[in-house]
């Protein structure tokens, strides 16, 4: 083989390694960047619920208790349908519920499904043995000015004036779309199920965080329920 071919094929291999590492890189930076965990156990959006059970948290009804879930998804199926999550040392109704997809051609459990969807009802949170955090954020008890500034220290870019105009806001992370929603302080209800979390007094005219929203839904090319 002549020196001409030896230089074509070298620079082919280059070519090949560069492209290869390029999809390497973007496949790897498509990740949802955004960190979920109730009581320092992981939610990972866009993972199996599986995963959730592994990290040691569980699925439960509607009032907290632990509950098997027996739900499966169709081949290539997303659903509406929420499911809770918690943990053994949260016994309340639970804040956190998640949404499903299967994208694999084959049916499946509900657990071998991936979490599109994650609703944080700070409304329903009322017991301090399971914090929940985004990207660090503790929302529970957060004004919506402490929020948005919250945001921003971890270099998340929000709306402020629409935020503010409309006290709901969307934007998106790499390919998460984030929904804030906040609600006026008389609307709170500090009196809920015990034990509870600090108390808290708001301002009558003061927002509140009332519900945060992480999805990969838009990303998804599927039959949805």
């Amino acid at each position: 083989m002549g020196k001409k071919s030896l230089y074509k094929l070298g620079r082919i291999f280059l070519c090949a390694m560069f492209v290869i590492s390029c999809f390497l890189f973007t496949a790897c930076g498509a990740g949802s960047a955004v960190t979920i965990t109730i009581a320092g156990k992981e939610v990972p959006l866009d993972g199996k619920l599986q995963k959730c059970i592994d990290n040691g948290l569980i699925t439960t009804d509607a009032s907290g208790n632990q509950e098997t879930l027996t739900t499966t998804f169709k081949p290539r199926e997303a659903s509406f349908r929420s499911f809770h999550l918690g943990n053994s040392d949260y016994p309340r109704k639970c804040p956190v519920t998640v949404m499903c997809y299967n994208p694999s051609d084959s049916s499946k459990s509900v657990y071998g499904c991936r979490i599109m969807t994650f609703f944080y009802n700070t409304e329903f949170d009322s017991a301090d043995q399971a914090q929940v955090l985004i990207n660090g954020i503790d929302f529970w008890g957060m004004t919506e000015d402490e929020a948005l500034k919250a945001l921003e220290d971890k270099g998340v870019k929000v709306d402020y004036d629409t935020m503010h105009d409309s006290h709901y806001d969307t934007f998106k992370t790499k390919k998460v779309s984030w929904t804030i929603e906040s609600k006026l302080g008389s609307n709170f209800d500090g009196t809920s199920d015990s034990p509870q979390k600090a108390v808290v007094d708001f301002d009558d005219n003061t927002y509140y965080i009332s519900m945060v929203k992480l999805s990969i839904s838009s990303t998804l090319n599927l039959k949805f329920e």
